[in-house]
């Protein structure tokens, strides 16, 4: 029998990636929907585990671009994949490249952001 928090987690993952295509082709309100799924199962399976979640908030103002809500969710919820151990994907490693391509390079660093991976 499988265990249920393997196949939550295998759906998280699926999320997770979706959200990442989503992203990558500019679907931002649909992307920041799958990333926040996804971070919710990913945050219960560490919870369940006894580790803590990547829980930093992102505070967005008031006007707030769907990107950057879209790209901040899914930082985090591959920051808690990550955190689970579980190794990554294919659209988690393009999503990374990309990451470090347009906001690193930009002056941002993931490291101040979520940490070191």
């Amino acid at each position: 029998m499988t265990d249920p928090r393997d196949n939550r987690v295998d759906h998280a993952a699926k999320q997770l990636d979706d959200a990442t295509s989503l992203f990558l082709q500019g679907h931002f309100d649909s992307a920041w929907r799958f990333a926040a799924t996804a971070d919710e199962i990913l945050r219960k399976a560490l919870s369940d585990s006894g580790e803590n979640s990547f829980e930093r908030e992102y505070q967005p103002s008031i006007i707030t671009e769907a990107e950057d809500v879209a790209l901040w969710m899914i930082v985090r919820a591959c920051r808690n994949y990550d955190l689970l151990g579980l190794p990554r994907t294919a659209k988690g490693r393009e999503f990374q490249d990309w990451f470090d391509e347009h906001v690193v390079g930009q002056g941002q660093f993931y490291d101040d952001v979520v940490g070191g991976v």
